[in-house]
């Protein structure tokens, strides 16, 4: 994954040539059985029609092992914040990769996330308002993570297991109450943060998380026993 800053822009991109590998090895027994059953079909049915039939059984076969192993992914973002906007580019085996566009606010991003999916494999994804969540292809790093969370004043929740920390970028009285933090047990808004707090409780489920304090920001994650 590759991330380029250009004057009030933010190109992100994707690998789909590591996607599509990743695919493939992931849906190897699935598309190897879809290929014996194609095979039995040609062979067993005479003339135009058996290749007719094996072509549906193909097809039908892709659209199966892509529902279990594939998933919609972002492979090019770019986020214009002169404009306001997001604009993603996103593939899915499903439809061999073909792309699709999706548009969003950037006033309705609330939250960045790294490291949801796999341990192996850290996945970025953005978190909207409306509780649509965007994953890009292919894995990410901390860095790219914490570069798109600083230029944009958007919180990043880092998770390791089943460990999660929050990264907010700034630690000024007057930008503490711009944004609302995110709970790390339901989600729902924290109470605003103020400066040099030690601890905040959630209102709605009582959770409460330790604030550390660093040059530039402030981090929180839940109290441990």
């Amino acid at each position: 994954m590759d991330i380029t800053e250009s004057g009030d822009t933010i190109s992100i991109d994707s690998s789909l040539l590591e996607e599509i590998f990743a695919f493939l090895g992931m849906s190897l027994q699935g598309l190897g059985a879809v290929v014996v059953v194609v095979y039995i079909v040609i062979t067993q049915t005479d003339g135009i029609l058996g290749y007719v039939i094996g072509l549906f059984f193909l097809l039908l076969g892709w659209e199966l092992v892509s529902l279990f192993f594939g998933a919609t992914e972002v492979f090019h973002c770019l986020i214009d914040k002169n404009a306001g906007t997001i604009d993603l580019i996103k593939r899915t085996p499903a439809t061999f990769w073909t792309s699709s566009l999706t548009s969003y606010k950037l006033q309705d991003l609330k939250l960045i996330n790294f490291g949801k999916n796999f341990d192996s494999e850290k996945k970025l994804s953005l978190n909207f308002k409306n509780r649509e969540r965007e994953t890009f292809a292919g894995s990410a790093s901390t860095k790219i993570a914490e570069t798109i969370s600083t230029s944009l004043q958007i919180p990043l929740q880092i998770e390791f297991g089943d460990e999660r920390i929050t990264h907010v970028p700034w630690m000024s009285d007057a930008s503490l109450g711009l944004m609302s933090t995110p709970c790390l047990s339901c989600g729902a808004p924290l109470p605003e943060i103020k400066l040099n707090a030690s601890n905040i409780k959630c209102v709605h489920c009582g959770m409460i998380m330790v604030i550390q304090w660093g040059e530039g920001k402030f981090s929180y994650r839940k109290q441990t026993e």
